[in-house]
């Protein structure tokens, strides 16, 4: 095995706008992880990395411009000529990630091809990036059996094999089956890596990256909700899946190792089944007196399941970024959209919070603009209720996912090339609203801010 080798990269984000909010290639990591401790040769090319030496060295750096708290802030970027179906769309179209002469330089370094190369993407309207990488991976390296990975070729195969430009689309999910197709791939027999649980797959190895500050941990796999707008039953097919409490001790192996100073919980669904994992993880982690350490919650929490004991946990344990999710106040919205959240759980979860000790502006809950059929009122509506009820509303775009209950009825027909999903694009779509309504929107919610809370 020592004699194989492998490249896993990250493409680059072309988009109106993009921000690193704890972006890291979980899938890609531990896949790569897993392979270099079979003794494969394997290097990772992350165009994502804000961190990346050769970046900071060329912008006469130590960190990036844009260093935000808590290990976040905004990719380097360079404008780029808009695909003609985005023509019409009043803003700057950019490539976000490592200068493209960066990538080709890495390149350079490789004394032979590489056996395989993984190349993974996660939104569809991101594929220019992935077709860019393939393009200069091909050219580069002829021989190498490029795969191409992630959520983009899951939710749009046919799409992906057409244009990716990759030898192998991996379709499907699940850790262990797409595990056992790379070793195949590469010509490896009799290696059973079992059944697929969050228990056998093994910790990261952040040396792959140059920011190793941050950990990304997952205590389960898929969600139990089938909301209308998301197309997650779809990414993990295999029934919801819970993990270990021995997460724990990754978290405490990763600040020993790495010296990592924030974990940041990927889960779509963190608190589900609460007393039996969230709860006594949480509780494990007060007794490890983690005190250097932040933790966050940026996919937002089931406001349904935050009781006065739960908060009360995130609280004590340092968590600095709480998100909740509520997406409407609208009564009629939240049933059509799947009936997970009420506006009398949201109160409940916001008071427990407040009793915990959390400040108002810690509180930050998901409102979505574009949902098909809203109108500007009811957005607006929406950012009141929040503000009243004691917290921050953080406006995220709806995009339409392939899969998604309101995607399959209302835009398979209509959006046939991925890029028209761009988040971006359907906000702009709320009857009554453009760009300027929705800077108005944001402003109107930071002044907002500003004046209850600071």
């Amino acid at each position: 095995m020592k004699n194989k080798s492998i490249l896993s990269v990250v493409p680059w984000i072309y988009d109106f706008a993009a921000y690193d909010l704890w972006m890291q290639p979980l899938g890609l990591l531990r896949l790569s992880t897993q392979l270099k401790n079979l003794g494969f040769q394997v290097d990772l090319i992350n165009c994502l990395d804000r961190y990346d030496y050769d970046l900071l060295k060329r912008l006469n750096r130590e960190k990036p411009k844009n260093e935000q708290k808590y290990g976040c802030g905004k990719f380097y970027k360079e404008r780029v000529e808009k695909p003609q179906i985005l023509k019409d769309i009043p803003l700057y179209y950019n490539r976000y990630g490592l200068p493209v002469d960066i990538f080709e330089k890495k390149l350079d370094k490789f004394s032979r091809p590489p056996d395989v190369i993984l190349v993974s993407q996660v939104m569809t309207y991101w594929y220019p990036g992935t077709q860019l990488a393939i393009k200069i991976l091909r050219k580069r390296f002829p021989s190498s059996i490029i795969m191409l990975g992630g959520i983009y070729p899951i939710l749009m195969p046919e799409h992906a094999i057409k244009t990716s430009g990759a030898d192998q689309i991996v379709s499907f999910s699940g850790f262990n089956r797409v595990f056992d197709h790379i070793l195949k791939v590469l010509g490896v027999r009799n290696i059973k890596t079992g059944k697929d649980t969050f228990e056998n797959i093994t910790r990261i190895d952040y040396s792959f990256l140059t920011d190793k500050r941050t950990a990304v941990i997952e205590t389960s796999k898929g969600c139990p909700q089938k909301c209308r707008y998301c197309s997650q039953h779809i990414i993990n097919k295999e029934q919801f899946r819970l993990g270990s409490i021995k997460v724990v001790n990754d978290i405490e192996y990763y600040k020993n190792k790495y010296s990592s100073k924030y974990v940041v919980f990927y889960d779509d669904a963190v608190a589900y089944k609460k007393e039996k994992y969230l709860i006594p993880i949480l509780k494990g982690v007060k007794k490890l007196l983690l005190k250097d350490i932040s933790f966050h919650l940026p996919n937002g929490i089931n406001v349904s399941e935050i009781n006065e004991e739960l908060a009360v946990l995130l609280k004590e344990c340092n968590f600095k970024t709480l998100r909740l999710s509520l997406e409407s106040s609208l009564p009629s919205r939240q049933l059509e959209t799947g009936g997970k959240v009420t506006n009398k759980d949201f109160k409940e979860a916001v008071r427990n919070l407040i009793y915990a000790g959390f400040k108002p502006k810690e509180i930050e809950v998901y409102m979505m603009m574009g949902l098909p059929g809203q109108s500007v009122e009811e957005i607006k509506d929406g950012i009141n209720y929040v503000f009243d009820s004691g917290a921050v509303p953080v406006l995220t775009s709806y995009s339409p996912t392939p899969g998604s209950y309101y995607y399959e009825k209302f835009f398979k027909e209509k959006l046939k090339d991925p890029l028209m999903h761009n988040s971006t694009i359907f906000s702009l779509n709320t009857e009554g609203i453009d760009e300027e309504m929705i800077k108005d929107l944001r402003k109107n919610v930071k002044e907002k801010k500003t004046a209850l809370y600071n």
